[in-house]
């Protein structure tokens, strides 16, 4: 599966399925990596492992403690 949350990531890891992450903020990036290393690691068998796990832990990083929308429900809307 192809995601950008953690939710796809914990619903592909409860199936055992793949999970490829698109990080936020390097959307093209994620989709050059996928096309150019990822898809062909794939589909010899070689993208689940260790290739997998080091796209996971980028998402992990790249995303925020707290989402946006999380934070506003927290602090209220924000004046522009």
């Amino acid at each position: 599966m192809i995601g950008d949350s953690v939710g796809g990531w914990e619903a592909v890891r409860a199936v055992g399925a793949a999970f490829y992450p698109i990080l936020p903020d390097q959307e093209a990036e994620s989709w050059r990596l996928l096309l150019t290393k990822v898809w062909p690691a794939f589909r010899e068998g070689r993208y689940q492992g260790v290739m997998e796990r080091e796209a996971t832990e980028r998402l992990l990083a790249a995303l925020p403690e707290t989402p946006p929308w999380a934070e506003e429900a927290i602090q209220g809307p924000q004046s522009p």
